[in-house]
């Protein structure tokens, strides 16, 4: 995968807005910005719907993926007003996440959890997901918010 490829989401204009962007067809990013208006509607409830609902498209699509990478991409920093509704979006997604792990377990899922400075750290993650030494991998969340 390019830098180019993992970036792209960087580049939208709305740097206010949550953005959940399908980078490859098994990767969604979840890319949450360091200020919103109403933190709690638009990381929980907004990026949860749009996330689940490009999910669902994608898994009962005519060519349904083996596996599934969501990576959520918090800001670097975050003030202790938004912390609640940053941690109840990244609950949201994870819980789901392992949900639609249970409902259909022929496609491996996988969270990661990032900082937004980590981004570059995504495409390691993805190459090791890709790997036969992954293959086993499923309902996880591979959180490296704490390797920067």
């Amino acid at each position: 995968m390019n830098q180019s490829l993992i970036q792209s989401w960087k580049v939208a204009p709305e740097e206010d807005r949550v953005k959940v962007l399908t980078i490859r067809p098994e990767v969604v990013v979840v890319d949450l910005p360091a200020t919103a208006e109403e933190p709690f509607d638009q990381w929980v409830v907004e990026a949860t719907v749009d996330l689940f609902g490009r999910l669902r498209d994608r898994v009962h699509g005519a060519e349904p993926p083996d596996r599934v990478v969501v990576a959520v991409v918090e800001p670097d920093h975050c003030g202790s007003a938004d912390r609640p509704a940053l941690d109840a979006a990244v609950a949201a997604v994870r819980g789901g996440v392992l949900s639609l792990a249970v409902e259909i377990p022929a496609v491996r899922w996988a969270v990661v959890l990032l900082r937004n400075a980590q981004a570059d750290g995504l495409e390691e993650v993805l190459a090791y997901l890709d790997g036969a030494d992954a293959a086993y991998v499923t309902a996880a969340t591979l959180d490296l918010r704490g390797a920067a």
